[in-house]
């Protein structure tokens, strides 16, 4: 496309002035050689030199644009990684019955939070995502937090299934140890909302940024395993 529109304006400004008009190395800007151009530039008509200054806003929304493509699918291969590895953790943890799991959960999920925190902010949950659209504190419209769910979203499909195919094993909820389905979603629910106060607070706070939000994170998903682990 910019050599498209390079040729358009060689072609509106004439031999005398176009010429003087070349590429980067990157192929995507123009600019004229100083000391050839003085000459034809004396003789530019200032609708010319409007020209010029279009097709340069042209370019530069052009390269503004593909770049923003770039960064969304970064964003989305992070939040896609990250909710990977903290499924892939939680389900092998949690069918190996171990006592350390909610701490291991913590851990992966505070590695995950500064890999790629600085990519995507480093949500790794639907609910979290859904809370800082919400709050406006993080630069994230509708659309892309909908990108962003669904990469979740088959991030943790794909770790449930790699646990799965790692340890054979499912994890069976026994009914029996509950008290009851009112109870345990209330705990869920509770415990979701400290997750995304706590991410809300510490990870997304413009005015006092700290480098322990990870930590707080984590610390709040182990401690939230801990207390509703046995309901």
């Amino acid at each position: 496309k910019p050599v498209a529109i390079l040729a358009q304006v060689r072609s509106h400004l004439g031999s005398s002035v176009g010429s003087h008009l070349v590429q980067d190395h990157s192929g995507t800007s123009l600019h004229l050689h100083p000391r050839e151009a003085m000459s034809g530039a004396a003789h530019m008509s200032s609708y010319r030199l409007a020209e010029i200054e279009e097709v340069n806003d042209i370019i530069t929304h052009c390269r503004h644009k593909r770049h923003r493509r770039m960064l969304l699918r970064e964003k989305l291969v992070a939040e896609f990684v990250g909710t990977f590895f903290l499924v892939l953790t939680v389900g092998v943890s949690v069918v190996g019955g171990g006592s350390l799991a909610p701490v291991a959960i913590g851990l992966v999920l505070s590695v995950q939070i500064y890999t790629f925190g600085a990519v995507s902010g480093g949500f790794f949950n639907p609910a979290v995502t859904l809370a800082v659209l919400l709050s406006g504190r993080h630069k994230i419209s509708l659309h892309h937090a909908m990108l962003y769910a669904s990469a979740q979203l088959i991030g943790g499909i794909l770790g449930a299934l790699s646990a799965f195919a790692g340890t054979g094993k499912t994890f069976v909820f026994d009914y029996e140890l509950t008290r009851g389905w009112g109870t345990s979603l209330a705990l869920e629910a509770l415990f979701t909302m400290a997750l995304c106060s706590s991410v809300l607070a510490a990870g997304t706070s413009n005015d006092a940024p700290n480098q322990y939000f990870g930590f707080a994170i984590g610390l709040t998903v182990t401690g939230g395993a801990m207390a509703s682990g046995g309901f």
